[in-house]
């Protein structure tokens, strides 16, 4: 997943507010589109960098943690809540399995909550 002021190759898009997000992701929690709406102001482009279709919402932690600026971050959780001043992430599915296959995921279990102040 990557995060740019353009759009990745021949990828197609769906605006989301201010965010441009790529089509390979299949499905988009209603959390995650009032996030997006609400707190994002500047335009952007969320891409899949493979040309792979990407199901489910674990991504959706990887993604907030993206839009708040932390680079390089794997993690799987998704966007449970959010208030003005913090968000909750909340369980995926196979949770065990990925972090098998990624060294060090960052996930709902080790970061429940993060501040998004002064963000």
């Amino acid at each position: 997943m990557a995060l740019s002021t353009e759009k990745y190759g021949n990828n197609s898009y769906n605006k989301i507010g201010n965010v441009y997000i790529d089509d390979n992701f299949e499905d988009i929690g209603n959390v995650m589109v009032s996030f997006i709406k609400d707190k994002v102001e500047k335009e952007c482009y969320v891409s899949v960098c493979m040309n792979e279709q990407i199901y489910g919402n674990s991504y959706e932690m990887a993604l907030v943690l993206l839009l708040m600026g932390f680079s390089d971050v794997a993690a799987s959780g998704t966007l449970e809540s959010y208030t003005s001043s913090m968000v909750t992430f909340g369980e995926v599915a196979a949770l065990e399995v990925k972090q098998k296959v990624i060294e060090n995921l960052l996930n709902y279990k080790n970061l429940r909550n993060i501040s998004l102040l002064p963000w």
